[in-house]
C-alpha cells in the first residue's frame, strides 16, 4: 500500500504498465524483476521551461521538465548550488513525472534578499511554500539534495498534508548551527553577527571576477573535490554569469555572498527534531558511499529512528558516488527514485 497517486500517474500506470488489477490504492501482480529504466525516460528531457515566480523581493527562478499534468515533483538543491543540480538526473526519470527544480533565494538566478537581511533555514522553507502556492499544487513529492534534503524534511513536517513522498539525497535532516552540548547562544550570536558585518563590508567592494577555468576550479575546491570539471560545469550554467566577453572573458558567481552567514540563527538538534515531529509521508534516503558526514552517528541514528517511527514507510539505500551522487551516478540514483515514487519497491 502507498499514498494515492495523482490522477495522471494513476492513469499512466493503469494504461501503460498493464497490471492485471488495481484495487483501491494497491497495485497487484507487479512483474518481477522490474526495472523502471526499461521504459522510455522523461519525455523531451532536453527541453525545459524557465520559471520566474514573483515574490515580494523579486523572483524565485527555476526549471521545469515534463508535462504539467504529470506527477508533480519539486526538486530542492544544496547549499550554494542551484536548480541545475538535477540536470543529469532528469533524463533518467519516468515520463509521467513533472519535475520542477527551483533556485533558493540568493542562489542561481533567483533574487537576492534585500540589503540588511540575512539568510536562514526558515527563509528557504518559506520560499518553498511560495513556489508551491504559485504552482497551485495540493499534493506532490519532494526530491532534496544536501541542504535541500533538510529543507524538504522540514517542509514535509510543517506542511505534512501536502507531501506524499520525500527523497533525501545524502543528508538526513538540516544540520544544527550551534553546539548541542554548551548551547552557548550568546557566544554563537556574537561570532555570527560580527561575521555578518564583515560580509556586508565586502559587498561594498568590487565583485570578484574570474576566468571560466578559474571559476570551475574554485567551485570544485569549495566542495572539497566532490565535484569534477564536468559536474561543476553543470552547476555553473546557473551559478555564474559572463560579464566580460572577448579574449579576456570574465565571469562572476550569481550566488549571494551573504549565504556564508546562514549559521547566524541558532538551531540545536533538539530544535530541528521538534520541527520534524509531524513528518508522516513515505521517506527514502539515498546515502552516497563517498558522501559527507556532517553530524555524529548518534544524531544520524536518532533521525532514522524518528522516520521509522513517524513515517508511513522509510527506505534507506547506499549509492555509489560522491556527495553529488545525482550528478555522479544519475542512472542508479534515478532507478531508486523511480521505483520509490511509483510505489514499485
Amino acid at each position: 500500500m502507498f499514498p494515492s497517486l495523482t490522477k495522471s500517474l494513476y492513469k499512466y500506470l493503469n494504461n501503460n504498465l498493464r497490471r492485471k488489477t488495481i484495487s483501491g490504492n494497491k497495485l497487484l501482480s507487479l512483474p518481477k524483476p522490474f526495472n523502471p529504466l526499461s521504459f522510455s525516460t522523461l519525455e523531451n528531457s532536453s527541453k525545459w521551461e524557465e520559471l520566474s515566480i514573483p515574490v515580494p523581493y523579486g523572483v524565485i527562478a527555476g526549471k521545469a521538465w515534463g508535462n504539467k499534468s504529470g506527477f508533480p515533483v519539486l526538486g530542492l538543491h544544496g547549499y550554494s548550488d542551484n536548480a541545475a543540480t538535477y540536470d543529469r538526473l532528469i533524463p533518467q526519470l519516468h515520463p509521467s513525472i513533472y519535475f520542477v527544480s527551483i533556485d533558493f533565494p540568493g542562489h542561481g538566478l533567483s533574487s537576492h534578499l534585500p540589503p540588511g537581511v540575512f539568510y536562514t533555514y526558515l527563509d528557504f522553507l518559506i520560499s518553498v511554500r511560495r513556489a508551491v502556492n504559485y504552482l497551485k499544487w495540493d499534493k506532490f513529492s519532494i526530491v532534496g539534495h544536501s541542504m535541500g534534503a533538510g529543507i524538504g524534511a522540514l517542509y514535509s513536517s510543517v506542511f505534512h498534508s501536502d507531501v506524499e513522498q520525500l527523497v533525501l539525497l545524502d543528508l538526513h535532516k538540516s544540520v544544527s548551527t550551534v553546539n548541542e552540548e554548551d548551547k552557548n547562544y550568546a557566544d554563537h550570536l556574537n561570532d555570527q553577527i560580527t561575521f555578518l558585518f564583515k560580509t556586508e563590508a565586502k559587498l561594498k567592494e568590487p565583485t570578484p571576477l574570474y576566468s571560466y577555468k578559474d571559476a570551475i576550479q574554485r567551485l570544485i575546491r569549495g566542495t572539497s573535490n566532490a565535484l569534477d570539471e564536468n559536474t561543476a560545469q553543470v552547476l555553473l550554467t546557473r551559478g555564474a554569469r559572463k560579464v566580460q566577453g572577448g579574449e579576456d572573458e570574465m565571469w562572476e558567481y550569481t550566488r549571494d555572498l551573504r549565504l556564508v552567514n546562514i549559521l547566524l540563527q541558532p538551531y540545536t538538534n533538539d530544535d530541528i527534531f521538534a520541527m520534524l515531529h509531524n513528518i508522516k509521508c513515505r521517506v527514502m534516503m539515498l546515502k552516497a558511499e563517498g558522501g559527507t558526514h556532517y553530524e555524529d552517528d548518534s544524531v544520524f541514528e536518532r533521525t532514522i529512528a524518528l522516520y521509522k517511527k513517524n513515517c508511513q514507510e522509510f527506505q534507506y539505500h547506499q549509492v555509489k558516488g560522491s556527495h553529488f551522487l545525482h550528478l555522479d551516478n544519475p542512472l542508479e540514483t534515478a532507478g531508486h527514485i523511480n521505483r520509490f515514487l511509483l510505489g514499485l519497491d
